[in-house]
């Protein structure tokens, strides 16, 4: 439909979309930011766009290591391509290696190999892991005591989820609809898109203070058993199908 990062139109796209838009009785967006997009586009009419965010399972807690273990390990979580920011991450780190910390980077990617090349330019080989997408997400979870998501798009990200799940802290970019999971100050700390200075002061924050780490992780976890869980997503597309089938002459 759009550029999600410049937000320009894509004619075809919108074309497209409108026209499958109109032949269905209600159209089902993953976050509230995604509504307004197509609402401003012109995708279908507002009256027939709902929100229902994304869930995902529940699963045994059990952390292998305590969120404000020191020194803490942060995650990352994403593939390396052009809608991510692997670099203003780095460049963020770059500027905390008087304090403790060790960051996993997972996935894969075309971009791959620019980020190992920053990873040595910047001189943090000694810090920085990448893990392949293979790697056991859920455990590593339970095991470090950061998320991160530096990145220029999102709509509402499983990623995100799963380490509120986890009882994880979360710092991300504020974009597309992760402030609808991520509560600033409550949840996590949210940063502005491509902001070096903005990212590595909440990094410095939630690495320097376990007891924050701790209460934003269990605010976070909190949050997703009230609203994220697929049981709840299951019992709200329920209801938009009965929305949906109301309206449905008979």
């Amino acid at each position: 439909m759009v550029d999600r990062i410049s937000l320009k139109p894509n004619p075809l796209f919108c074309w497209a979309e409108s026209l499958a838009g109109r032949l269905g009785t209600r159209v089902i967006n993953v976050c509230e930011f995604e509504r307004a997009l197509a609402q401003d586009f012109g995708v279908c009419p507002a009256m027939t766009l709902d929100v229902v965010h994304n869930g995902i399972p529940e699963v045994a807690f059990a952390r292998v290591r305590p969120v404000d273990t020191q020194p803490p390990v942060i995650v990352m979580v994403a593939r390396f391509a052009g809608p991510k920011d692997h670099g203003t991450l780095l460049d963020a780190l770059s500027g905390l290696l008087f304090m403790e910390w060790r960051l996993l980077l997972v996935g894969e990617g075309e971009l791959e190999s620019r980020v190992r090349a920053q990873v040595d330019g910047l001189g943090l080989g000694g810090r920085v892991r990448i893990l392949p997408t293979g790697t056991n997400v859920s455990r590593l979870l339970m095991e470090a005591q950061i998320f991160v998501l530096s990145t220029n798009f999102e709509a509402l990200p499983i990623s995100i989820l799963e380490a509120m799940r986890a009882g994880l802290p979360v710092v991300a970019t504020n974009v597309g609809g992760i402030s609808e999971a991520v509560l600033h100050e409550e949840t996590g700390l949210l940063t502005r898109r491509g902001d070096i200075t903005s990212l590595r002061d909440a990094l410095a924050r939630v690495i320097a203070e376990p007891a924050l780490r701790l209460a934003l992780g269990t605010a976070g976890r909190r949050q997703w058993g009230e609203e994220f869980t697929s049981r709840t997503m299951a019992a709200r597309t329920v209801e938009v199908y009965q929305r949906a089938l109301s309206t449905v002459p008979s």
